[in-house]
């Protein structure tokens, strides 16, 4: 469902560098993308990161987020993004999505690589300064913490 190897293929087209991170959650699929980084010779460019237990620290280093998912119900990923100013490409699925894509330039509703590569050279330079206002706006950690307090009360007054 990550569909990394759509990633993998991707910045295969590009001068980019990769690094994905996440534990293995399927053996069989990271061997099968170990083997097509041998094959295509792209082991120098496509690295795994697998015990990061803050991502929010290393997002800073990078130019670009890639959330390349067939299908997710958030996706979180898209959120830590703009906590850091990330400009991003994703596939549009997810609620997250749904949220961000009337305000941002940053969604591709599939997986032809070419509109990826497109959508990567369309943002990659984006001006990112404002990525944090779209956080506060849609994600601001108070406004869940108060909403999550008004749901206490509530249930306190049953």
């Amino acid at each position: 469902i990550k569909n990394q190897l759509f990633s993998i293929k991707l910045i295969e087209k590009t001068t980019y560098n990769l690094v994905i991170y996440g534990k293995i959650k399927d053996v069989k699929y990271y061997e099968q993308l170990k083997k097509y980084l041998k094959l295509n010779n792209l082991e120098n460019r496509v690295s795994f990161i697998h015990n990061e237990k803050n991502i929010q620290n290393v997002l800073g280093d990078f130019k670009l987020g890639l959330m390349s998912s067939i299908s997710e119900s958030g996706p979180l990923v898209l959120i830590e993004y703009l906590a850091q100013s990330l400009p991003f490409v994703a596939n549009k699925t997810g609620q997250v999505a749904n949220i961000l894509s009337d305000d941002l330039p940053f969604f591709v509703d599939d997986f032809n690589l070419d509109k990826w590569l497109d959508k990567m050279e369309q943002v990659i330079d984006y001006d990112a300064t404002n990525l944090q206002g779209y956080y506060y706006k849609y994600f601001n950690p108070s406004d869940y913490i108060n909403k999550c307090i008004e749901i206490y009360k509530r249930i306190e007054s049953y």
